[in-house]
Parts: C-alpha cells; structure tokens; sequence
C-alpha cells in the first residue's frame, strides 16, 4: 500500500505501469494520476477501495467480464493520456 498526497488529503493508492490492467480499471475507477517514471515509462494511480481490490482480483484471476469493444477504446484513451504528455 502506497500513501501519496492528492492535494490535502492523504489517500491510500494502487499503482501500475502495466497497460492491461490499467485499462480494465480505468473502465470502473477513477484514474487519480500518471507518473512519468525513467525513460517511457509510466505509473498509473488509483485510489485503492476494497471495490478495486476485488477488480484487480477479478483481473488476475481471468474472471472479469467486459466487453471487448470497451476494452479496446479504454486502451486507447489511456494511450492517448500517455502520448499528449511526451
């Protein structure tokens, strides 16, 4: 668990580089920031809830059911997000 500080509250958050996943999360939550990290890279945050936990769960688990098309255009729009900040 990773605290950061959003503004004046302290909240706790899930971080990831991997696209995947941020992409199916970014389908029901929030996306609270990107990071630049070294070279390309990226970090995406969310606030971690129980809610989230049991996505990421459900994610790894090869449980979670979307549908494709919203998949593939959240891929998208977080791609974009990453490109309109190099």
């Amino acid at each position: 668990m990773i605290k950061t500080n959003l503004g004046s509250n302290k909240i706790n958050t899930y971080r990831s580089t991997d696209l995947a996943i941020t992409s199916y999360l970014a389908l029901f939550f929030n996306l609270l920031g990107l990071e630049r990290l070294e070279g390309n890279r990226y970090e995406f945050v969310f606030e971690k809830t129980p809610e989230l936990e049991t996505a990421i769960d459900s994610f790894f688990n090869n449980t979670a059911k979307v549908s494709p098309v919203d998949y593939f255009n959240s891929i998208k729009s977080i791609k974009s997000r990453i490109y309109s900040r190099s």
